[in-house]
């Protein structure tokens, strides 16, 4: 009996030690910790600092967006056919409705009339020669605008003119385009390094041109330019093809607009 509560007391002792053991590592790994932290405070309260920001603008950035919804408005993209008509000479106009194009994402910036420069360019994709064919490649243009790196609140452009010889309204007369704010571009649908730009085409804008003269929208000194005038990294654009022809159209200005 005295060799079994021997043993029994031993034990218990060897509990205590280990629960005293334990019990001091925790100690120790607490302390460790409220060290660290203490050594790293700068570094810790910084961190907050950066998160509250990063929280704050994330809170202001949501309440922005909701109070940028696109509001449609008299001076806006809604570039209508009750105002400006559905055909130019020969050449058929389709609005947004027509090619199935999404609102911009927020509110766009009116353009300041008359405008003085008229920015040719190209998409530099393949090209098209249906109306069916035009609005389903200019819809995925204006997608493409949305997105990096353009990251644009609307497709670039404030005409676009396709392979069937007909315009395509983007932003119109009145809405500031991608390329600068004192310009109407005006886009052809396909890449002009290969691709042959028709006497339809060269047609359509000049009709174009014509109704921005008549509607005081366009300058009458207005020039014209390409695009790899107005940005050296836009070299191929508006294409070879359209270029040698557009430098021999009244009001072509010979210089880079950089």
């Amino acid at each position: 009996m005295k060799l079994i509560r021997v043993n029994s007391r031993h034990r218990q002792a060897v509990n205590v030690v280990a629960r005293n053991q334990k019990d001091s590592k925790k100690d120790n790994l607490t302390i460790y910790c409220f060290r660290l932290l203490y050594v790293n405070k700068d570094i810790i309260r910084n961190a907050t600092i950066a998160l509250a920001i990063c929280l704050a603008c994330l809170i202001i950035t949501l309440i922005l967006t909701q109070n940028l919804k696109h509001v449609i408005d008299d001076h806006d993209y809604n570039y209508t056919e009750h105002n400006y008509g559905t055909q130019l000479g020969k050449h058929k106009v389709y609005y947004r409705s027509a090619w199935g194009g999404k609102t911009p994402k927020i509110n766009t910036k009116p353009l300041q009339h008359p405008v003085h420069i008229i920015i040719i360019s190209h998409t530099s994709t393949y090209n098209c020669n249906t109306t069916e064919k035009c609005c389903m490649l200019i819809r995925e243009v204006q997608m493409k605008h949305f997105a990096m790196p353009f990251r644009s609140v609307d497709i670039g452009y404030n005409f676009m003119i396709g392979g069937d010889g007909n315009i395509y309204v983007g932003r119109g007369w009145d809405i500031q385009n991608f390329h600068r704010k004192i310009s109407i571009g005006i886009n052809f649908i396909g890449d002009f390094n290969y691709d042959d730009f028709t006497e339809d085409m060269r047609q359509a804008a000049k009709e174009l041109i014509k109704q921005g003269l008549e509607l005081k929208k366009l300058s009458e000194d207005y020039i014209i330019v390409g695009e790899n005038q107005t940005n050296s990294r836009m070299y191929v654009s508006p294409g070879a093809n359209v270029y040698k022809v557009i430098k021999h159209w009244p009001h072509f200005y010979n210089r880079t607009l950089f």
